[in-house]
């Protein structure tokens, strides 16, 4: 069977440019590559293996955005999980809901919110549960430092889910959308075409 994995992609993509900048962080006064995603995100994949996450199983994110919060999507979509990403604005009664609803593996939020959110996703199931901060702090980095910085990405069909987004629920209670690895894929060629993305760009 031919590997859909939308990571397929993006690791074409590494390998070719492993060097090229792709993410400037100015106020924290660092730049990363791609292989610097790559490894970040080789360990990440290791960690949520070496935990017991297995392709199909959902990892719950809840934290500001960073070059550490893409390596966690990229980790599980080279380890065949389902990333699940929930609005940092999201108070305690929301995610519980949503953890409650989606079943994750896996919890991450912000080590700020860690003793507000732990007891709400132990009651939900989760079996795991890390933290990041905005600025690469927390649990999750410091046990994936000691991981290796390779990982055989898992093969994906195209239909295979790769994220769940819910839905703002303004009409009823939030509903999470899956999107699969086609979906992902389709999606990033219309906008690379549409947006002209090229080799030079970078992520500020």
């Amino acid at each position: 069977m031919p590997d859909g994995s939308f990571f397929r992609l993006i690791a074409q993509t590494i390998a070719r440019l492993p060097d090229k900048i792709v993410i400037e962080e100015v106020e924290r006064g660092r730049s990363l590559n791609y292989r610097d995603l790559d490894r970040s995100s080789a360990r990440i994949a290791n960690l949520l293996w070496r935990a017991g996450a297995r392709p199909g199983d959902r990892v719950a994110m809840q934290v500001e955005k960073s070059p550490e919060g893409l390596c966690v999507y990229l980790a599980c979509l080279r380890a065949g999980l389902i990333f699940l990403p929930l609005n940092p604005a999201y108070r305690a009664g929301e995610v519980a809901y949503m953890l409650g609803n989606a079943d994750p593996f896996a919890f991450i939020c912000d080590p700020s919110r860690r003793a507000e959110l732990q007891a709400l996703a132990e009651r939900s199931g989760v079996r795991r549960i890390w933290t990041l901060g905005p600025v690469g702090e927390g649990s999750l980095l410091e046990e994936a430092q000691a991981e290796p910085e390779s990982f055989e990405s898992v093969p994906r069909s195209a239909s295979d889910l790769a994220a769940m987004l819910y839905t703002s629920g303004t009409t009823g209670r939030p509903k999470g959308a899956p999107l699969s690895h086609g979906n992902l894929t389709s999606n990033a060629k219309v906008l690379v075409e549409a947006w002209g993305f090229s080799d030079q760009d970078v992520l500020l």
